[in-house]
């Protein structure tokens, strides 16, 4: 039949001509058409990239629909308001309903999805996995990612799909009432499987992902902690809405508050929660010990017992979570690993976690109990405004002042790996500050502090267990000096001159402390005017860096910071005898200024004050060469961490005292096209488990950046740890392949990379685009190069698919790479850096020449084929080439002889296999 087009709406060429996004664009066109008798009839057109939803569906956005009251909802209430979710099945596809209660919904202008108020909404499968769990590696088809504003929808995959919002009330008038949105979004939008779906074609679940865009500036608002573009930290709706839907008057979702995670088993009658993933999971407590339904309080004691599971993943934690707000909160936990697997009961706080199983800014990281025999542990945190004090066992510990969390807060139950929470108590105190007070008096003493005159006082705890000694740092002012400290009412002044370490003394107290401190002005014909400019070697202003300056014992420590434009300027005693409040000093007048300044060597400069009034030096520090640099037009990111410099050696080892990781570029080290790096890394003392208590206290991942520049897709980190013995890691961007074949040079009688002496040595050589890396026997290991990764004498533990798709990125980037040195703290270990590079044409060439041909030779003498798959601790394949070299003393073919190592021989059989001798 032919039909004529009598009339089409404008609106029906919306949708087709929405170039990358998908955008709604109002009701199906109708048109009135003609048949070819002339007969009319109306022809609904529909637009391309809509989804046509049930008969029983409008898409309107006001969830006025009978089916929209019968589901299960995602409801919390947040700064802004209260917003809540939910999602319906058919057979056709899934929708979504979304209300958020609030009274100033603003649309600025057509797709200002940043400035309008908008609802974000990513649905994806229930089983759905983001790449090596990273959140930018999303499989693009099997997720929809749809925004919603006043007037508009948008889709960022260009997906079928149907949406429209409603507001209750007029726009931008600060007077609405709430905005809801209702989406459609057909099955084959997400590429189900037949396998995915049951018998009516549904799938049993999805992940759904809702944020609340409050505008201007009022928010991004979410459920629960669940990270953006990482599904599994979603939660889960099915055909009912929310799957598990808590009705727990003890725990749950916070009474007036934040959402609750989804994978908790609540059972009242016995008052447990048990957590069921290994990820983080977030539960609040909504009544407190007299029955009254609250979740927050500025002052409490809140207590309970955990019984940790046996989780999968390397960093589980579970115990209280103190809530402000989603980036202002801390976390009081025990280490679920060392109180299963070793018997030790590990307490950490931090300030920072995700939906995973990482917990950032850690402020406690201790062991409390050793040898502990019990499968649960109970917890108690009291909370006096600012000041957290932990206690496990009923035993207190520790306290911290945490200014995030002064104010109100919703306490609950953190975890990231499976924990049974039972017998809890929430006890609010916030009326009752002072008897709280009584409460703590029964474990700790308080400390306050006074100054009077020019100078500080000051003690990192407010409070003290019994027993423990006080720590008091008294900071005279420019032009000040130390009168008297007395502590409650008596002076220890004597105590102090003669105790105190650098100005810094410590006394045990019988009971609550007062400590008063007053100083004494200056002379001022005693007195000098010193301007000390400290500028840095390439020349830049060294302003806000901390600095001491010490004199004649604890009474002439100043310590401050460089003012903004570089200089140091303090009012000090001069040399000779004088009187100050009564007490006669006799001043050598010779002084040191010391800086540990970021990014150069440190300093300590002496100077003299004698019979002068005034005094100005200069002092230059010596960068350490190190720092932020920029490669193929990409700037890296910051340094983060510290190394020390050893003047003795030139070279630079990883601090002792410095528990953090470590990354810094060679400020030099910015290579253009050929260029050769030897890198020699040195245990310098014993590591592994010195302390039984603490298993923080294995050896660290040691090793070599190269950068193409930018973040961390274009970082290539080549680096060793202790349990990987004769292997190298290779990570780029996130990609990690182990390969072996990289053998550890030891001091005769020891192996592995724990022991000093230990030496990790390999060469990296980038000549014609191709990034070859050797062994320390000189071996060809493996290749790098835009194609991929080519193995030589190394074998990967992996697949090479992913590290090889990496490979072409960072080689696309540019010619030029950066070169720096990353150590990974896993334990307290001392390592030394010898990293020697160039990117001279000629010096490369000759390396590559030279290294070509002794691989060549090693390559010739290590065609034997091995019997035995595991040789000195190491796994090789069976029948693979091994380096060996003939010892004509022994007889023997050793594995790495040049280096000592004979714990394994290989004697020569007539077959021409060889078989370990140990």
């Amino acid at each position: 039949m032919k039909k004529t087009v009598l009339k089409i709406f404008a609106a029906a060429f919306c949708a087709a001509t929405a170039a990358l996004f998908a955008v709604s664009c109002g009701e199906t066109a109708v048109t009135l058409v003609t048949d070819g008798e002339g007969k009319a009839y109306e022809y609904v057109f529909d637009q391309p990239m809509r989804a046509t939803p049930d008969a029983f569906m409008t898409i309107d956005g006001k969830l006025d629909e009978p089916a929209w009251q019968e589901q299960n909802y995602m409801e919390w209430e947040h700064t802004a308001g209260v917003t809540k979710y939910t999602t319906i099945f058919t057979e056709k596809g899934v929708y979504v309903g979304a209300m958020s209660y609030d009274t100033n919904v603003l649309w600025e202008a057509k797709h200002a999805y940043n400035k309008n108020t908008e609802f974000y909404i990513q649905i994806a499968k229930e089983d759905e996995v983001n790449l090596n769990d990273r959140m930018q590696n999303q499989h693009p088809m099997h997720n929809v990612i749809v925004e919603i504003d006043a007037k508009n929808s948008l889709c960022q995959h260009n997906n079928q799909y149907e949406a429209k919002s409603y507001v209750k009330g007029e726009l931008n008038s600060e007077n609405t009432e709430y905005m809801s949105a209702e989406l459609f979004v057909p099955w084959n939008e997400l590429h189900y499987t037949e396998d995915e779906l049951n018998e009516y074609g549904l799938p049993s679940a999805i992940r759904l992902y809702v944020r609340y865009a409050a505008r201007p500036n009022r928010g991004l608002h979410y459920a629960g902690l669940t990270d953006e573009g990482r599904f599994k930290t979603y939660y889960t709706f099915d055909e009912h809405g929310l799957v598990l839907k808590y009705d727990s008057p003890y725990v749950g979702h916070a009474v007036h508050g934040e959402a609750a995670s989804d994978q908790w088993i609540i059972d009242d009658e016995n008052k447990t929660a048990t957590s069921l993933v290994d990820r983080t999971q977030i539960l609040w407590i909504r009544q407190d010990d007299e029955g009254n339904a609250k979740s927050r309080a500025v002052d409490f004691i809140a207590e309970t017992t955990i019984k940790p599971e046996k989780a999968t993943g390397s960093y589980p934690h579970c115990g209280f979570f103190v809530f402000n707000t989603k980036t202002l909160f801390s976390i009081y936990a025990i280490y679920a690993d060392a109180l299963l697997s070793r018997k030790n009961v590990q307490i950490i706080t931090g300030r920072a976690t995700d939906g995973g199983q990482w917990v950032g800014q850690q402020g406690i990281n201790r062991t409390v109990i050793t040898g502990y025999e019990e499968d649960s542990v109970r917890l108690k945190l009291i909370k006096q405004g600012g000041n957290l004090y932990y206690f496990v066992n009923g035993e207190y510990f520790a306290m911290e002042y945490v200014e995030r969390v002064k104010g109100e807060c919703i306490i609950g139950f953190f975890t990231n790996g499976r924990a049974e929470y039972s017998d809890w108590s929430f006890k609010d105190y916030s009326d009752k500050s002072d008897e709280l007070t009584e409460i703590l008096r029964g474990y700790v003493n308080f400390v306050e502090t006074s100054v009077t005159g020019g100078g500080d006082v000051t003690c990192e705890y407010t409070a003290v267990k019994d027993g423990l000694p006080v720590p008091v740092r008294v900071n005279p002012r420019s032009g000040w000096i130390l009168g008297d400290i007395k502590v409650n009412g008596e002076s220890r002044y004597d105590e102090f001159v003669s105790e105190a370490n650098n100005a810094l003394w410590s006394f045990v107290p019988d009971g609550d402390v007062n400590i008063e401190a007053s100083f004494e002005r200056l002379p001022s014909d005693r007195a000098a005017d010193v301007s000390l400019e400290v500028v840095g070697s390439d020349g830049k202003t060294l302003m806000g860096e901390k600095y001491v300056i010490k004199g004649d014992g604890n009474l002439f420590i100043y310590s401050g910071e460089s003012n903004s434009r570089g200089f140091i300027n303090v009012s000090m005693l001069k040399k000779g005898a004088v009187e100050v409040g009564g007490k006669t000093f006799d001043v050598s007048g010779e002084y040191t200024l010391e800086m540990d300044i970021e990014g150069y060597e440190p300093v300590s400069y002496g100077f003299t004050i004698d019979g002068v009034s005034e005094l100005e030096e200069r002092i230059t520090a010596i960068s350490r060469g190190w720092g932020a640099v920029t490669v193929n037009g990409l700037t890296t990111n910051n340094n983060v961490g510290k190394f020390a410099f050893d003047k003795d050696t030139g070279k630079y080892t990883t601090d002792p005292e410095n528990t953090g990781n470590a990354i810094q570029y060679y400020k030099s080290g910015v290579m253009n096209g050929d260029y050769v790096i030897d890198a020699d890394i040195k245990v310098l003392e014993d590591v592994g488990w010195k302390d039984p208590t603490n298993y923080w206290t294995a050896g660290d991942v040691v090793g070599v950046l190269i950068t193409a520049g930018g973040g961390s897709n274009r970082l290539m980190q080549l680096k060793a740890a202790h349990w990987e013995t004769g292997k190298l890691c290779l990570n780029l961007d996130g990609e990690e392949v182990s390969f072996n074949g990289f053998a550890t040079k030891n001091l005769p009688g020891n192996s592995g990379f724990t022991k000093a002496g230990a030496e990790f040595i390999f060469k990296v050589i980038r000549y014609n685009n191709v990034i070859y890396v050797y062994n320390a026997m000189g071996q060809l290991g493996f290749t790098l190069a835009p194609a991929g990764v080519t193995e030589y004498a190394a074998k990967a533990n992996k697949s090479l698919a992913t590290l090889n798709e990496k490979l072409r990125l960072f080689f696309s980037t540019g010619t030029q790479n950066g070169i720096g040195m990353v150590c990974f703290r896993t334990g307290i270990g001392y390592y030394m850096y010898d990293v020697d590079y160039s990117d001279d044409d000629a010096q490369t060439k000759q390396a590559f020449d030279e290294a070509t041909a002794r691989s060549d030779e090693l390559i010739e003498k290590s065609s034997y084929i091995l019997s035995q798959t595991t040789v000195n601790g190491k796994d090789y394949a069976q029948g693979y080439p091994a380096a060996f070299v003939y010892n004509p003393d022994t007889g023997y073919y050793e594995e790495n002889l040049v280096y000592g190592q004979k714990e394994g021989y290989y004697k020569d059989k007539a077959d021409g296999d060889y078989v370990a001798y140990f």
